[in-house]
């Protein structure tokens, strides 16, 4: 009897040991290969967040937006209070700034996660005017090249605008606030309400000032103009998708510019080759298929005009 029972288990330890087991596993491999996909795009979403926290100035982000790739209208579109949409904008975390349309401040960085989640809607109002013409104004530096180069920006305004611009006072709610940047020139749309920056680097020049006030003004750029077909051409292949928006067209009911001609010296013109993806080529070009060169002048005669008939002001009434 002894004899059977230990070849009884003597039999059943070589079978164990020896048979090629298959054991009932066979979800684990999908199992392992679903749990691997979605570590990587764990991974590929906390990377993505780094660059936005870590890069922000080289990052152009998509937010909500109505209009698809495949969109062909040739106008910036609107809501039915008149807002702009924005499509894209520039990060610039350090200045604590959102930039659409090249150089206007649209948001601020600090609620940047409530206009991606959805709670806060990124758009561009339809400009308000500054009462009366009149423009309270600090300046964040008291000395140096760009404190200057300011000074004399404004000074150009109040000789030959009929605008304003008055040192703040205590009681001034509304003004704007020069301050120095990193890079670039940025400036917000129109009278926003409080405090409203206007950022300039070191490079900024009296031009490039001119330029952000106008905006601070109320002006969009001159190649938005309604009647801009008459006078330049796009070039939309030369362009990143993402960025024609800002070449798209604005209804003449939403910018004080109808009543002047286009001008190719106006200081809200874009450049012939702004933002062109092609290496010495353009990105708008005149009627005839030419390049040309901006304005070297601060204001010019028509972009003077647009200030006076915006603001209905006598020029420089005593």
């Amino acid at each position: 009897m002894k004899k059977i029972v230990i070849f009884i288990i003597f039999g059943f330890l070589f079978y164990y040991f020896n048979t090629d087991r298959k054991p009932n596993i066979s979800l684990t491999p999908t199992h392992n290969k679903i749990l691997k996909k979605k570590f990587f795009e764990e991974v590929v979403k906390v990377t993505q967040q780094n660059r936005i926290i870590n890069e922000p100035q080289k990052i152009i982000s998509r937010l909500k937006t109505p209009e698809k790739k495949t969109d062909n209208s040739k106008y910036i579109p609107v809501d039915s209070q008149g807002s702009l949409y924005i499509g894209h904008v520039k990060i610039l975390k350090d200045e604590k700034m959102l930039i659409s349309h090249g150089d206007i401040i649209v948001g601020d960085y600090d609620k940047y996660e409530d206009y991606i989640n959805g709670e806060r809607t990124l758009k561009m109002p339809p400009p308000k005017l500054w009462e009366d013409g009149k423009i309270p104004y600090v300046i964040a530096e008291e000395e140096g090249e760009l404190f200057e180069v300011i000074n004399k920006t404004i000074e150009y305004f109040n000789n030959n605008t009929n605008l304003k611009f008055l040192p703040r006072d205590f009681k001034d709610v509304d003004y704007i606030r020069f301050e120095p940047g990193k890079s670039n020139c940025y400036s917000r749309l129109g009278r926003q309400g409080g405090m409203q920056r206007i950022s300039l680097s070191k490079a900024c020049t009296m031009q490039n000032i001119a330029h952000e006030i106008l905006h601070s003004l109320g002006f969009l750029h001159e190649q938005n103009r309604e009647d801009r077909d008459e006078y330049i051409t796009i070039l939309w292949q030369n362009i990143d998708i993402d960025l024609h928006l800002q070449f798209k067209k604005v209804k003449s009911s939403l910018l004080p510019l109808s009543a002047t001609k286009f001008s190719f010296n106006s200081i809200m013109l874009y450049p012939s080759d702004a933002f062109s993806i092609v290496e010495d080529d353009y990105s708008i070009v005149t009627a005839n298929g030419e390049g040309y060169k901006t304005t070297k002048e601060i204001l010019n005669q028509i972009d003077m005009k647009r200030i006076e008939l915006a603001y209905k002001r006598e020029l420089n009434p005593k």
